[in-house]
């Protein structure tokens, strides 16, 4: 047996390691063509019935076995589309550059498997039952039978992988061998990698799972608290792109926001939006938003506590060292002195909220930037404790009602 590791030699017949059956092949499908002389191109499942027919190139078996250069140009290389997982799969030959896997090379009921030049040895059966695009590929009538008929006169067929990297792919095999025991909650990196290679192998129990666990890490149906910090500004854009190509929706909106409020970010998008790395939709995604988010925010901030909405005065007054004469919880009488100084209460706020720079800065993070809590101490000398809380409250529900706005960018509309 070769050693882990170390380059699988071919044989000495052809340098590819890929000797023919002593019989020739049988004729193929029918349904199956060729496009081109070194690949064979097959028709997926859901390729019409009236597929235009045409024998494969001939091979000659005995010139093959005579000279392997001539049999580099004669073998093929079977190349199943996937339409509905946007991938391909592609059956060839061993090669002299292949490196054995380590750690996943199995004897038994195996098929090989490579990505990336490094060449696994998998249960076939394990495929089969989790992955879409393998049960397909191995099923007798799943392709047509075009694979059938290819592994008929290659005698060590290999299954190469595109589009993903040999790390990713052992990541997701380790997944694989514990699939039925897994407690620990996945890191970041590890789900990432789960999700593209069971979405190209269309591995749907595996895919949950990684789209399970983005969707805990980035939860666009939770608020962000008060006291939570920003995430991180690159980890914030990988999300961002991950969401757009997987279509995560939840993951997209939490991320978006996310980077809104990055001040860091903020910045070096007023300064060169394009520069920021991010796709030029994405870039007026961000704008539209920043723009909404500080409209509703303006709205808010400036109405003064106890504003009365006919008068659009506020009633709030606050002699010092007591409560309100309009709180509830006040045991004292209303004078008309109080009345007439309550007038210019609204104005007096406005100033307080500009002159502090809540205007501002609460519109750059509206979700976490409680103004009330963050201005207390000076808030406490002239407004009334009761109708202060009154309006930290209003703001928490203003937050939950922002929050659902957002779905109007993120959620495509099902109507």
């Amino acid at each position: 047996m070769t050693p882990p590791d170390t380059p699988l030699k071919p044989s000495k017949t052809n340098k590819r390691s890929c000797a023919f059956s002593d019989e020739p092949p049988s004729t193929p499908p029918k349904r199956a063509r060729a496009n081109t002389r070194s690949t064979f191109r097959v028709p997926s499942s859901s390729a019409s019935s009236d597929t235009t027919t045409s024998s494969p190139p001939s091979v000659d078996t005995n010139r093959a076995r005579s000279s392997s250069d001539d049999m580099d140009r004669a073998v093929p290389s079977l190349h199943v589309p996937q339409a509905t997982w946007g991938n391909s799969i592609t059956i060839s030959c061993m090669s002299a550059d292949d490196v054995r896997s380590s750690a996943f090379y199995y004897d038994g009921q195996v098929v090989l498997v490579r990505v990336q030049r490094t060449v696994y040895s998998l249960s076939r059966s394990k495929l089969a039952d989790l992955c879409g695009h393998f049960a397909e590929l191995f099923s007798p009538s799943g392709d047509g039978g075009w694979s059938t008929w290819v592994r008929s006169f290659i005698k060590t067929p290999v299954y190469d992988i595109p589009a993903i990297s040999s790390k990713d792919f052992e990541r997701f095999l380790a997944v694989l061998e514990k699939f039925d025991h897994m407690t620990e909650p996945l890191p970041e990196d590890i789900a990432i990698s789960l999700l593209r290679v069971a979405h190209a192998l269309a591995c749907e129990p595996i895919l949950a799972i990684a789209k399970k666990r983005l969707g805990e890490l980035w939860d666009g149906s939770q608020l962000p608290r008060p006291d939570s910090p920003v995430g991180e500004t690159e980890a914030a854009i990988k999300a961002i792109a991950l969401a757009r190509q997987y279509n995560l929706p939840g993951m997209l909106k939490r991320a978006v926001y996310e980077l809104l409020g990055d001040k860091k970010f903020r910045d070096a998008l007023r300064k060169d939006p394009y520069a920021t790395g991010l796709h030029h939709r994405d870039i007026t995604l961000f704008f539209q938003i920043w723009s909404a988010l500080g409209d509703v925010w303006r709205d808010f901030v400036l109405v003064a506590p106890c504003t009365d909405l006919q008068s659009g005065r506020s009633l709030c007054y606050l002699a010092p060292g007591k409560d309100c004469d309009l709180s509830p919880i006040s045991t004292q009488t209303p004078t008309p002195q109080k009345t007439a100084r309550a007038r210019d209460r609204v104005s007096s706020w406005e100033h307080f909220v500009i002159r502090t720079g809540q205007l501002k800065e609460g519109a750059d993070d509206l979700f976490r930037y409680d103004s009330i809590g963050r201005n207390a101490g000076q808030l406490k000398k002239s407004w009334c404790q009761y109708y202060l809380q009154e309006r930290r409250n209003a703001w928490e529900e203003k937050r939950l009602e922002w929050w659902g706005m957002l779905e109007a960018w993120f959620v495509p509309n099902k109507s």
